[in-house]
């Protein structure tokens, strides 16, 4: 299960949480004003900020996506 935060409305953005380690309240400090003209969806990705880690190789769903 990812966890992820959900504000705003409008056209959706996705900022990348969890790239480089960090978590998805990083995005935290971008102005609210984005939010009132967006839907913001912040996502930590496995193992990053509160996602745990997959209980399968991370290989084994790309492979699982491929098809």
């Amino acid at each position: 299960m990812l966890a992820y935060d959900f504000r705003g409305s409008g056209p959706g953005l996705v900022p990348l949480a969890g790239i480089a380690g960090i978590a998805a309240d990083t995005w935290d400090l971008l102005p609210t004003d984005l939010a009132a003209e967006q839907a913001v969806v912040s996502i930590d990705l496995p193992g990053s900020g509160c996602s745990p880690l997959l209980e399968v190789p991370l290989e084994a769903v790309w492979w699982q996506t491929r098809w």
